[in-house]
């Protein structure tokens, strides 16, 4: 009977102190970037994000686009937490560090979208969307990323 007691204990002591708790929940690593988000959050993104990345970003980043433009697929918060070639697109609740704010502002690495830089409203969308978590809406299914 002890030893039952013991090792649960033990796993989760040692969770707390390396800092990775053990899963408590059915959460899988492939949603460990998942959050649930507010319903002003999903609304934000759905009539301003959604419509800007669909407009702006989809012929090169799509589901639909052929080919993938570096390895990019901006259509879902997994894939976009992914990345492509040059890694992760965003990192959720850090603008400084997402390198999609960065190329939308003409940054250091890349100018996207490549013909036309966003408007200053629109950049402030994406960066506000970014800081504030890189909400999405769940689909409530399964996706394959690779």
């Amino acid at each position: 009977m002890t030893k039952i007691i013991i090792f649960p204990l033990t796993v989760l002591v040692l969770g707390l102190v390396t800092g990775h708790p053990p899963c408590l929940t059915a959460q899988t690593v492939e949603d460990d970037n998942a959050t649930a988000f507010t319903s002003q959050q999903i609304e934000f993104f759905e009539n301003k994000v959604r419509p800007l990345l669909i407009d702006k970003c989809f012929d090169c980043h799509g589901p639909e686009a052929k080919p993938l433009e570096g390895g990019l697929n901006l259509s879902s918060r997994k894939r976009v937490l992914l990345g492509g070639d040059t890694g992760p697109a965003v990192v959720a609740g850090s603008p400084g560090e997402s390198l999609l704010i960065d190329v939308i502002n003409y940054g250091d690495v890349y100018e996207m979208p490549p013909d036309t830089k966003m408007t200053a409203e629109e950049i402030g969308i994406l960066t506000k969307w970014v800081k504030d978590g890189a909400a999405w809406p769940e689909t409530g299914e399964a996706e394959e990323v690779g």
